[in-house]
């Protein structure tokens, strides 16, 4: 154990164990000997008076006094959320389970959290009362730095049932959160889909690919990935490595300004699940439709910006400094085009071995174009490091190495092709560096 790893577990300590003092991961692949089997909650209750109105007022909140039951034992890595809207835990042998882990039949080696959630509706009344779960970790983290969450679902609406929800957030209270979600909803082609939400306090909305609504069929696996950066302030929306505009028109980034944005507070990861309403017309009579499937590797990353101490480039040129300057208006310009026996280069030193996950890369590139980028580590070209893409001026390039990583005092990166004179206006190389 090193000095900064010492110190970093210490504070954490200090602080309870939940301290987002120091970059950390979280990750869970949901053993069966460490969670208990089956836990049942009991339905939810109505939301109280007022949340609508303040919905339409543009307060984006919904007050509902909640908080985080943490059971004792090897699961409290992981806490139920308790509110008006969400299910109070019980111990009792009534209601309906709502999330077990398992290995799964069909992969004996992959555990899993199975999850189940439906609603119901009180003998007289007219209409369904929302009901699901909530699990949240019980770790917060360091809304200064740019949080990856990823995990992959499996969306299960029992019979196709409309108006299923399934997803995973990063939230801190309910007016302080965003998440990714499926929604099972019709198509216009008379099929039940998974459409994919952006969800917000108050607001939700579908996600889309150039203008198109971005759907999946029921009963299939994708993985989720929710960033938010903290330097900005933004999010990020990701289905299978894709990330997709927020809403029509919006972009693929939504800003701070955006609904309110940007985190107040340390967030904790989410993973939710509400039921279907209770009239259904595809659930055959009798039965209670269902929210079903399954969450599996879930992971949370902080990356912190780490920044060079000295950088060089291939012809020597003193604006090599310009690609760290945070500054897109500047650029390091090589003043050629690569070729087979031309590869302008710029290089990064670092004071320490920086532990890489994702590099972003700004260039500088008068003719758009098919490139060929090499990253190196100082010894050879890194797994994951050859980039070959259309790409364009002051458009960002990222690469991301979250499940590989690699560890370098030196980070090159070297142009094979382009059609135009090589240059980059910014660079960012982000790490991961804790206990």
């Amino acid at each position: 154990m090193n000095l900064r790893t010492s110190l970093c577990t210490g504070l954490a300590l200090m602080a309870g164990g939940a301290s987002h003092l120091c970059a950390q991961t979280f990750k869970e692949t949901f053993q069966p000997n460490q969670w208990p089997g089956i836990h049942q909650h009991f339905g939810m209750r109505p939301l109280p008076q007022g949340v609508s109105k303040l919905c339409r007022e543009g307060q984006l909140e919904d007050p509902e006094d909640w908080e985080l039951w943490f059971p004792e034992g090897p699961a409290a890595r992981w806490g139920i959320l308790v509110s008006n809207e969400f299910p109070t835990p019980m111990t009792g042998d009534t209601g309906t389970p709502s999330w077990a882990v398992a290995l799964d039949a069909s992969d004996n080696s992959k555990p899993k959290l199975f999850v189940h959630g439906t609603r119901f509706r009180r003998p007289g009344e007219t209409f369904d009362l929302d009901q699901g779960f909530g699990l949240l970790t019980q770790q917060t983290f360091d809304p200064q730095k740019w949080l990856v969450a990823r995990t992959k679902v499996t969306f299960k609406p029992t019979y196709g049932a409309l108006g299923a929800w399934m997803g995973l957030t990063l939230i801190n209270n309910e007016s302080d959160y965003r998440a990714i979600y499926f929604i099972s909803e019709m198509a216009p082609d008379g099929q039940r889909k998974a459409y994919l939400h952006r969800v917000a306090p108050c607001i939700e909305s579908r996600m889309k690919d150039h203008g198109q609504d971005v759907a999946v069929p029921l009963n299939t696996s994708h993985t989720f990935q929710l960033e938010y950066v903290g330097s900005e302030g933004s999010w990020r929306y990701l289905m299978d490595g894709v990330r997709y505009d927020f809403a029509d028109g919006q972009g693929s980034v939504e800003p701070a300004s955006q609904d309110r944005a940007a985190l107040k507070n340390p967030p904790r990861l989410g993973l939710y699940v509400i039921g279907p309403p209770q009239s259904d017309p595809y659930t055959p009579a009798g039965i209670t439709p269902a929210t079903e499937g399954t969450f599996e590797d879930v992971k949370v990353w902080e990356l912190t910006k780490v920044n060079p101490i000295q950088v060089w480039a291939s012809n020597g040129n003193n604006t090599s400094g310009s690609v760290i300057d945070g500054k897109a208006g500047t650029a390091w310009v090589s003043g050629v085009k690569a070729s087979n026996t031309v590869n302008p280069y710029i290089a990064l030193y670092f004071d320490h071995p920086a532990n890489v996950r994702r590099i972003r890369l700004l260039p500088y590139q008068p003719v758009a174009g098919t490139t060929v980028h090499n990253i190196w580590d100082g010894t050879g070209i890194v797994g994951g490091g050859r980039i070959e893409r259309v790409t364009r001026d002051g458009e960002w390039i990222e690469v991301d190495f979250l499940d590989t990583s690699f560890s370098s005092t030196v980070i090159s990166i070297a142009t094979v092709q382009s059609p135009s004179i090589v240059g980059w206006r910014e660079i960012e190389v982000y790490e991961y560096q804790g206990p």
